[in-house]
C-alpha cells in the first residue's frame, strides 16, 4: 500500500476517533448534570440515564480502540523514525497513553459513597479528557499541514470544515452550562 493512502486511512481513523467520537461522548455525558442525583427520577428519567451513560461509554472505547488502530497503522506502516521525529508523531503517541490512561480511569470510578476518592477521580478524569481533546484537535490539525507537506496537496476545505465542526461542537459544550437555566426560563 502507497504511502498516501496510509496517510490518508490513518487521518481518517485518527479524526473519527479523537476529533469527532472522544467529544461527542463528552458532549453526551455532560447532559446528565442537570438530572437529579438524589435518587427522586422518575422511572425514564431514570433509564435515559441509565443509557446515555452506557453510550458515552461506548464512545469513548470506541474512540480509544480505534485511535489504538489508527496510531497503530502509522507506526506499522510509516515506520516509528520519521513520523516520531516531528512534532505530529511525539504528541500523537502522548495522546495514545493519555486516552488509555484515561479510558482506564472511566472503567475504574470509585462508588459515589468514597466521597474523597470520588472527588479525586473527577478531577484527574476531567483533566485528561480536557487535555486529550484540545491538544486532539491541535494534533489533526497539525497532521493535515504534515499531509500538505508531503504531499504537496492543499486541505483547505477540510481544514476549514474541521474549524466549523470544532465551533458547533464547542458551542453545544459552551452552551450545556447554561442547560439548566434555559430549562428553568422555559418552564416559567
Amino acid at each position: 500500500m502507497e504511502h498516501v493512502t496510509i496517510f490518508k486511512i490513518h487521518g481518517i481513523l485518527m479524526w473519527l476517533s479523537m476529533g469527532f467520537l472522544m467529544p461527542l461522548g463528552i458532549i453526551l455525558v455532560r447532559f446528565l448534570r442537570g438530572l437529579r442525583k438524589d435518587g427522586s427520577a422518575t422511572a425514564s428519567e431514570a433509564w435515559i440515564t441509565k443509557r446515555v451513560a452506557q453510550a458515552h461509554i461506548v464512545l469513548q472505547i470506541a474512540a480509544v480502540v480505534i485511535a489504538w488502530v489508527g496510531g497503530g497503522i502509522a507506526l506499522v506502516h510509516l515506520g516509528p523514525r520519521p513520523g516520531l521525529l516531528h512534532t505530529h508523531g511525539r504528541l500523537g503517541l502522548s495522546l495514545l497513553s493519555a486516552s488509555f490512561i484515561n479510558a482506564s480511569m472511566g472503567l475504574l470510578r470509585p462508588k459515589l459513597e468514597a466521597k474523597w476518592k470520588r472527588g479525586l477521580w473527577y478531577l484527574f478524569h476531567w483533566m485528561f479528557r480536557t487535555c486529550i481533546v484540545i491538544l486532539s484537535m491541535m494534533e489533526i490539525l497539525l497532521g493535515t499541514h504534515v499531509y500538505e507537506i508531503v504531499t504537496k496537496k492543499s486541505l483547505r476545505p477540510l481544514n476549514i470544515a474541521f474549524a466549523f465542526q470544532i465551533t458547533v461542537m464547542s458551542f453545544i459544550y459552551l452552551a450545556q452550562d447554561h442547560w439548566s437555566y434555559f430549562r428553568h426560563v422555559q418552564c416559567t
